[in-house]
């Protein structure tokens, strides 16, 4: 009886050890295990998340003020500025290309001509301006229709005006009324030739001038085809019977003369 109250105890305190050593490890088990998920950490990484936000929107930013920047100093640099001051005219014209300006007269022409070309990057003529006196007559020629030489009453109708300008230039298409840098002009499309024949837009304005009498503005080739203007006539009739169809044409490059043409200032 003695020896079973003093074996009671003993096994009690074997329990409570091993109790406690089952505690122990359960506690350790789950601080390792949310220690590994991140848990006792998610607030630090929470605010470098929010650190690293506000420093990509500050880049963003910054980025956005130094493309504004290139942005502003490229359209600076991408215009270019044609002055003449004898005929009193400047335009723009993008800084890739290349303006030749001549007052060369070619073999028994007569009176007064200053032509001034613009040729984009790979050399095609896309914009010309072409000042000729009241007595100008081209001496030898080859092909046709390659300047206007006179004056032109604008305040006639539409159609006494075709008639006028049909003259010197053959059959001309869709003619209207313009403004150029605040001058009236009349505005159409033609066809001149040498060994194709090419389309083009036109305008022609009268100046009040010491020399010129006008300033025939053309384009470059919106269409062009092989042969001598009497064999495409019929089918530059076609194309502006359609009113003016547009998968025929050159749109982008009677776009860009067009552009220039607005940009004229006459001083």
């Amino acid at each position: 009886m003695d020896e079973q109250k003093k074996n009671i105890p003993k096994s009690l305190m074997i329990l409570f050890i091993l109790l406690g050593i089952l505690c122990i490890g359960a506690i350790s088990f789950s601080a390792f295990t949310l220690n590994e998920s991140g848990y006792f950490e998610s607030g630090d990484e929470e605010e470098v998340i929010e650190d690293s936000e506000d420093s990509e929107d500050s880049e963003e930013s910054e980025g956005e003020d130094e493309s504004g920047d290139e942005d502003s100093e490229e359209s600076e640099s991408t215009v270019s500025t044609y002055t003449n001051e004898e005929l009193g005219i400047s335009f723009d014209y993008p800084s890739t290309y290349r303006v030749s300006e001549s007052e060369e007269m070619e073999r028994f022409d007569e009176g007064e001509k200053l032509t001034v070309n613009v040729f984009d990057e790979y050399n095609n003529l896309v914009f010309q301006a072409q000042a000729t006196s009241t007595d100008y007559t081209e001496g030898i020629t080859e092909g046709c229709c390659w300047f206007y030489s006179g004056t032109l009453n604008t305040g006639w109708s539409i159609g006494e005006i075709k008639n006028q300008i049909e003259r010197q230039l053959r059959e001309i298409f869709d003619p209207y009324r313009s403004e150029i840098g605040g001058n009236e002009a009349i505005g159409f499309f033609y066809a001149r030739d040498y060994a194709m024949t090419n389309v083009v837009a036109a305008h022609i304005m009268p100046i009040d001038h010491d020399v010129y009498s006008n300033v025939f503005f053309t384009s470059g080739w919106l269409w062009s085809n092989d042969g001598h203007y009497a064999m495409n006539i019929a089918k530059i009739r076609n194309i502006f019977s359609q009113g003016h169809a547009l998968d025929a044409l050159d749109l982008e490059m009677e776009e860009e003369y067009l552009e220039i043409l607005q940009s004229i200032n006459w001083n």
